[in-house]
């Protein structure tokens, strides 16, 4: 078992959002996809990565993902990413942050 929140962060990081068009429609809200990176000052933008832009996998493999919570988090979500982010086909250090911790009590 692993919560709906944590499935759609594990195929979004291995690139498989466009397979979930069908659910996220059932979603509510605006899908927003951004690809940020940084510019030649080291500033957010977004955007595809610059030309000659480091690229080696040392580099790629601390690339961090934030997964924002709104309304809480459980215990067991946290566990799951932290599951999903210790895969190796992941490569990515996942940060998670919530509104609130929701414990089961």
């Amino acid at each position: 078992y692993a919560p709906l929140s944590v499935r759609l962060v594990q195929q979004a990081l291995r690139g498989r959002w466009a397979q979930l068009d069908e659910v996220s429609k059932a979603l509510p809200g605006p899908l927003v996809d951004i690809t940020q990176t940084v510019d030649s000052k080291g500033m957010p933008i977004q955007g595809p990565p610059l030309q000659g832009a480091p690229t080696d996998g040392a580099r790629l493999r601390q690339k961090p993902v934030l997964v924002f919570f709104i309304g809480g988090v459980t215990f067991a979500e946290i566990s799951a990413l932290r599951f999903v982010s210790s895969q190796e086909d992941v490569n990515r250090d996942i940060i998670i942050a919530s509104t609130k911790l929701v414990s089961g009590s």
